[in-house]
């Protein structure tokens, strides 16, 4: 759990002790481009790419562990060993048609 200082602002309003909930999650945005596929997280400034999915999911786990090596989970908002979600940006549908 995360205690802000009293001269922080959450939302635009002032606070003077808020409690931030621990995150369980990482997540991260996959999408495919030019050389292959993307990664972007979320929840951090981790970014990785790779020529096949099996590739990035390592990428992935590596660009992560080495991003919080050293540091203190719990000075991030992260919860010990937490689970690493992502979604996989489609391209367009072509058989789709609007109304």
């Amino acid at each position: 759990m995360i205690i802000l200082p009293q001269n922080d602002v959450l939302g635009n309003v002032p606070i003077s002790w808020y409690t931030l909930p621990m995150r369980q999650t990482i997540q991260f945005h996959i999408y495919q481009d030019e050389q292959g596929y993307s990664a972007r997280c979320l929840d951090m400034p981790v970014i990785t790419q790779a020529k096949s999915l099996d590739e990035l999911k390592r990428n992935m786990e590596e660009a992560l562990e080495l991003h919080l090596e050293g540091e203190k989970l719990s000075t991030l908002g992260v919860e010990s060993h937490p689970a690493v979600f992502a979604n996989i940006e489609l391209s367009p549908l072509s058989f789709a048609h609007a109304l």
